[in-house]
């Protein structure tokens, strides 16, 4: 097949959206598909492939590090000249209009993979809040019912998109895991070297961006009481964003800023030594429709406590690989002194994280979305051939 797959977000920015394209992408090329990717222009980076397609952009107001691109160049006619067999959409914002211009001007089916709880970042936008949710609802179910098919990420996600009044076929899929480079051989463990923890040291991980949407008021007065119970502990935010100052502030207001360690974002291979080096994996958000950074790192064999709060849920089943919990820090903090406290169960939790990893594994997602575009072809034929039927019956 030839694939077009339309973002907002690409290298060289770091996110789940990113991650989840390149993963695909890799697996999708392994196959023997040809994928093209069409996304903003980023000053001063260079793709070192002729398969990506950039477009002007400009920083977005609120969000510097965010891209707004203008979809309209003449690269357009060169992606109607690819005869692409699937464009897949991951965003309804500028790309994704684009998307599905050049989906309906060609004739294509057009797939779109819904990765944002859009009302969990309103408050990026300095508008009325309310207003703003109401627009989002409105606006994912525009575009979602111009969709021929509809990929969500966790079933908690495809119910929100039902309420919001999709009417269009919706499959849950969710990203898989590159377990290649969750290997020993592609591991250094140095983490704690680098960063001068201790291996005696229980270490405490949390990565993704630094934002209001993430919670994380919440993990550092989850983690206060922890530190108050087991002396020798640490946390690591992997990460960057605009409530970094505000949380190194809060830190200090907590009296856990020796406990904390904020390392930036890092380079993915770096991020895996992270998950790999520590004791638990942490995760307080309550916003992420899968919550690709806890599979990550269960593939590196770490459990993970976190909220149970939408898309999370589907990634730690049944208290295997770890603990999902209300969102109280009291309860938060009684689970990760449960794990840090017991190696044997914090070694039994470790066997099954890893275990589901490897069920939700790259290829295997990859084979499953394969099977979605060929899905969508059948539906986008058959809604044509609805069409000329109506269009036969007028005449």
């Amino acid at each position: 097949m030839n694939i077009a797959i339309f973002t907002d977000t690409f290298t060289p920015q770091i996110n789940g959206i990113v991650t989840s394209i390149n993963i695909f992408r890799k697996e999708l090329t392994n196959m023997g598909h040809n994928v093209y990717v069409v996304a903003p222009k980023v000053n001063g980076y260079c793709d070192k492939t002729d398969d990506i397609f950039r477009y002007f952009s400009m920083s977005y107001m609120f969000q510097p590090q965010y891209k707004i691109a203008f979809p309209y160049s003449l690269t357009a006619a060169k992606l109607s000249d690819l005869k692409l067999d699937i464009i897949h959409a991951q965003t309804p914002f500028s790309m994704g209009l684009l998307a599905l211009y050049l989906a309906k001007k060609n004739r294509v089916p057009l797939v779109y993979t819904h990765h944002t709880f859009f009302n969990g970042y309103v408050h990026y936008i300095p508008l009325n809040r309310k207003l703003l949710q109401k627009l989002s609802v409105l606006g994912s179910r525009t575009y979602c019912n111009h969709c021929t098919l509809v990929v969500t990420p966790s079933q908690p996600i495809k119910g929100l998109l039902v309420e919001y009044g999709v009417t269009e076929k919706i499959v849950v899929l969710p990203t898989g895991i590159d377990l290649e480079s969750f290997t020993n051989n592609n591991l250094n463990n140095n983490t704690r070297q680098r960063y001068g923890i201790s291996k005696s040291t229980k270490l405490l991980l949390s990565t993704g961006r630094i934002g209001e949407e993430k919670n994380l008021d919440f993990l550092l007065k989850s983690f206060r009481i922890v530190a108050n119970r087991i002396s020798d502990v640490h946390l690591m935010l992997v990460g960057d964003g605009p409530l970094k100052y505000e949380l190194i502030a809060l830190a200090k207001e907590l009296d856990i800023a020796p406990k904390l360690t904020f390392a930036g974002y890092l380079p993915r291979s770096e991020v895996i030594d992270c998950c790999a080096s520590a004791d638990l994996f942490v995760f307080s958000s309550m916003t992420e429709t899968q919550g690709l950074v806890l599979l990550e790192a269960m593939a590196a064999g770490t459990p993970v406590v976190a909220v149970d709060a939408l898309g999370v849920s589907a990634s730690v089943k049944n208290s295997e690989g770890g603990y999902l919990c209300e969102p109280s820090v009291e309860t938060f903090a009684d689970k990760v002194c449960k794990l840090l406290t017991n190696d044997s169960l914090r070694k039994e939790k470790a066997a099954q994280a890893r275990l589901r990893a490897e069920e939700l594994s790259s290829v295997r997602m990859a084979k499953r979305l394969v099977d979605c575009y060929s899905e969508a072809q059948d539906l986008f034929k058959s809604k044509v051939n609805a069409i000329s039927d109506q269009d036969y019956e007028k005449d």
